[in-house]
């Protein structure tokens, strides 16, 4: 089904699933962003995590621009999964580091 919304200039094709198609382009640039943004801040799983899962849903079925949202997504689910390996791998080797880290900070919270 094709639906032009005069609006805003943009033409929407749904699938069968009731998904606008650019969504898919959409859920792969925020895979990509989310990836880059997870190495910016310590311990941002959770932004790894989002870039993963953002990923996957920007793979699904087929759409608009294939090959860019499929580029994108998989970049983005790459750059979250190395996150998350990393700060795993960087959690283990530094293991006593992260256990004297998390005393102080149960200290300085039971100091207020």
């Amino acid at each position: 089904m094709h639906t032009h919304d005069s609006g805003d200039d943009v033409e929407r094709t749904t699938g069968g699933d009731g998904v606008i198609v650019g969504q898919r382009l959409a859920f792969a640039a925020v895979s990509l962003t989310l990836g880059i943004c997870s190495f910016i801040s310590l311990l941002g799983m959770e932004k790894a995590a989002l870039a993963i899962v953002f990923g996957v849903l920007a793979t699904r079925g087929r759409g608009a621009r294939p090959t860019m949202r499929l580029a994108f997504a998989r970049l983005g689910m790459a750059l979250g999964a190395l996150y998350i390996t990393l700060l795993v791998v960087l959690m283990i080797a530094f293991r006593e580091d992260v256990i004297r880290f998390f005393e102080f900070i149960e200290r300085f919270d039971a100091g207020r």
